[in-house]
C-alpha cells in the first residue's frame, strides 16, 4: 500500500508519498513543499510506530506525528 500525506509544515503544505517496509515502519519522501525553500522539511523520513507513538529519522517530532496519523487513518479506513 502506497499513499500519500499532505500534511502541514512551518506554516505550508509538505506532500510526501509514503511506502510501508512492514507493519511498523515506514518510508515517507518529500515530493513537493509549498513554503519558502530555506524552510523544506526533511526529504527522506523513516517513521517508526511503537505502541502508539511514532519515532523516526527526524528530530521534527511534529513531521513525524503528523505523517504517522495520516498512516493511520489509511490504515483503519483500509481494515
Amino acid at each position: 500500500m502506497k499513499l500519500k500525506a499532505v500534511v502541514k509544515y512551518r506554516g505550508a503544505l509538505a506532500h510526501y508519498n509514503v511506502s510501508p517496509e512492514n507493519e511498523a515502519i515506514y518510508q515517507a519522501r518529500l515530493v513537493r513543499y509549498d513554503g519558502k525553500p530555506d524552510q523544506t522539511p526533511p526529504i527522506q523520513v523513516t517513521l517508526i510506530k511503537d505502541e502508539g507513538h511514532w519515532s523516526g529519522s527526524s528530530d521534527k517530532q511534529d513531521l513525524l506525528d503528523k505523517i504517522g496519523e495520516v498512516i493511520e487513518r489509511r490504515i483503519t479506513h483500509h481494515d
